[in-house]
């Protein structure tokens, strides 16, 4: 909704997430998501991989301006 511009982590221990990943994936693939809002999402398999991931990130642009 554009209320924020945070990032969502996800810290895959062992691929748990990526049934997840795949319907997310899935979303963009028919137009219920854009990609830009999946880049959103911090994917890491390591804590300093999530760390890295917070300094690199870049919220998207404001939807609703």
């Amino acid at each position: 909704l554009g209320f924020h511009h945070k990032p969502c982590a996800l810290y895959n221990v062992d691929g748990f997430y990526d049934p997840l990943l795949a319907m997310v994936q899935r979303m963009e693939a028919v137009g219920f998501l854009k990609q830009e809002y999946i880049n959103m999402l911090v994917l890491a398999d390591t804590p300093e991989q999530l760390v890295d991931g917070f300094s690199r990130y870049r919220p998207p642009h404001e939807k609703w301006r």
